[in-house]
């Protein structure tokens, strides 16, 4: 009895937090993932994982940290983030694939970048989309 309920709240403990991009918080104007839905593309099935999300304005000006637990693994994750992003007016700067891989991409005056973390089978994979206005060169 007592190995059934380590068992069960083992499994409780392996679900992936956050909020469907596809359940009713979606069609929230306010939920980070609707403010985010026209400027970056996120591959479907993702979870938003609310503790790690700051999103700041919507549309095409949106600055912050959309943090996502991913339906999809690690190189197909890459794969989607550096081919869909044309399509939403992000242009590629640079990319690195690993166990930790690295996007940058430019889309006017801001920058984003996109953390993939291949996680294990408990934690899945997780991406850190973060986008920010690019900084004003100097001048002498």
């Amino acid at each position: 009895m007592a190995s059934a309920w380590l068992v069960s709240l083992a499994l409780v403990g392996c679900t992936t937090p956050g909020t469907p991009l596809n359940e009713p918080a979606a069609t929230d104007p306010n939920a980070p993932q609707a403010r985010v839905a026209d400027d970056f593309p996120v591959p479907s099935g993702s979870r938003v994982l609310t503790d790690e999300t700051l999103v700041l304005g919507s549309g095409n000006n949106w600055t912050g940290r959309l943090s996502l637990a991913l339906s999809v693994d690690a190189q197909n994750a890459y794969v989607h983030f550096r081919d869909q992003a044309k399509s939403f007016g992000w242009t590629l700067v640079s990319g690195s694939f690993g166990t930790t891989s690295i996007l940058t991409f430019a889309k006017a005056q801001r920058s984003a970048t996109v953390l993939i973390q291949d996680g294990n089978r408990l934690q899945g994979i997780k991406a850190t989309i973060t986008v920010s206005p690019m900084a004003t060169p100097a001048t002498k």
